[in-house]
């Protein structure tokens, strides 16, 4: 029975009746918009939907499933921190509908650039950890581009990396407003 509610075909949905279990487990308001954080995180979903009446979210933890793409967010306008980490993304987009976002996990995942973030103004914490899949260097001039320079702060992460790759990306950029970004860490994976 529970098998029917969630799945369409064979692919793992968002439904209302999964959400309605989801309130009850998680203890949250009956009624979505009054709540400010979901866990829909290691449930299989492949599709990141069903969340329109889900208006006052400010946390939503979607680690651990079977996403490809970003979507289904564009009534989250209260949005800060956004976790899609342990997910098969490939490309960082549609959030210019959560202006608020100021983290974003996107760790482990199959992102190639760093791209779509300049409407993102009150960004401060974007993890990049192990996409090994991201083209690198990521260089000052890389980050103007992606209009992060705007920021007041921004860190990047990228560890776990293996030396012997030529780490592509640095193990960790700090930018601070008005300052060009400065790649620490000395050897992979270690801050320094």
């Amino acid at each position: 029975d529970e098998e029917d509610e969630t799945i369409l075909g064979s692919v793992k949905r968002v439904t209302p009746k999964v959400l309605k279990k989801l309130v009850k487990e998680q203890q949250l308001y009956n009624t979505p918009e009054l709540n400010d954080k979901l866990y829909l995180h290691y449930h299989g979903f492949q599709c990141i939907e069903g969340l329109d009446a889900w208006t006052g979210l400010r946390a939503l933890w979607l680690e651990g499933n079977g996403f490809d793409k970003i979507e289904g967010l564009s009534c989250l306008k209260e949005l800060r921190c956004l976790y899609l980490h342990q997910n098969c993304i490939k490309k960082i987009e549609n959030l210019e509908c959560c202006p608020k976002l100021s983290n974003l996990q996107f760790a482990n995942n199959q992102i190639k650039r760093l791209e779509n973030l300049s409407g993102l103004t009150r960004l401060s914490n974007l993890d990049l950890s192990n996409n090994t899949k991201l083209v690198g260097p990521v260089p000052a001039s890389a980050l103007q581009r992606g209009r992060l320079d705007c920021l007041g702060s921004l860190e990047i992460w990228q560890t776990g990396m293996n030396c012997e790759d030529d780490c592509p990306v640095p193990p960790f950029i700090t930018m601070n407003a008005g300052s060009k970004s400065d790649a620490s860490g000395g050897e992979c994976g270690k801050k320094g």
